[in-house]
């Protein structure tokens, strides 16, 4: 795990556990456009956290942590060393 000092933001790779809080900030993210899709649609960018535990198996996701809270996240073959300056999905949103 590594913590950027100046945020408290610590970037870990994220675990089962963790689906449904990346399945909430996906939901939250595109809850303002929630009009604008299909119920399809709406599944697709919003996945229930079964979706995403079953993405955790075809690569890393990395969390962006602040205290207990998962504050975005990301998939990427990038280790945490490599996410620091780049746009964790949603992470803008929260913070």
């Amino acid at each position: 795990m590594k913590e950027d000092t100046l945020t408290g933001i610590q970037i870990r790779m994220a675990a089962p556990a963790d689906a449904p809080s990346i399945s909430a900030v996906l939901r939250e993210t595109v809850a303002e456009y929630r009009a604008s899709y299909t119920d399809e649609a709406f599944a697709a960018a919003a996945p229930a956290s079964e979706q995403i535990q079953s993405r955790m198996n075809e690569g890393p996701i990395w969390v962006a942590v602040r205290e207990t809270a998962i504050m975005g996240f990301k998939r990427s073959d990038e280790g945490p060393h490599d996410l620091y300056g780049t746009p964790l999905f949603t992470m803008e949103k929260k913070i």
